[in-house]
């Protein structure tokens, strides 16, 4: 565990609806609560961790900041939710499959009238298949399971 405690770990998801940007910062605060000291949302990042120019533009800078934390992160955390606006982590799953960055990703599911429901697209699964990558799966809103999960598969990536 103090060999993973101080590297330096993004967590990416949904900000959109604010209860999902919530369940993003408890997570992280479950994690430091574990010991993950050097963990972080992109958007929780200071100001001079940013080792280049952001543009002026929002849009763009926003990119920005999320393209270089997930290059310069010693892991990037994934987590696609049920009720969440997924389409910025996907695009940032997309980056790390591309450019060959560590990750680990994480769809939340929930089972309705017997069939599985995963916030992943199927298309974001047949990619992370072909590319010979699995997704951990947690139970709708169970955030502790998630945290449990996480926690857990963190440890595991760095021994």
């Amino acid at each position: 565990m103090e060999a993973c405690s101080n590297k330096i770990i993004t967590l990416y998801g949904p900000y959109a609806p604010m209860e999902e940007l919530e369940r993003l910062e408890n997570l992280i605060n479950c994690l430091k609560i574990r010991g993950f000291n050097n963990i972080n949302l992109v958007k929780d990042y200071p100001p001079d961790f940013f080792s280049i120019a952001l543009p002026e533009n929002e849009n763009q800078r926003i990119l920005e900041k999320s393209t270089y934390c997930l290059k310069k992160s010693d892991l990037n955390i994934l987590v696609f939710t049920l009720n969440g606006i997924n389409a910025g982590v996907a695009i940032e799953l997309n980056y790390c499959i591309n450019n060959k960055i560590d990750f680990l990703v994480y769809f939340e599911l929930k089972i309705e009238n017997g069939e599985k429901i995963i916030a992943g697209s199927r298309l974001i699964r047949g990619l992370l298949s072909k590319i010979g990558k699995n997704f951990i799966s947690f139970p709708e809103s169970n955030d502790s399971y998630l945290c449990d999960a996480v926690n857990s598969r963190i440890i595991d990536f760095f021994d």
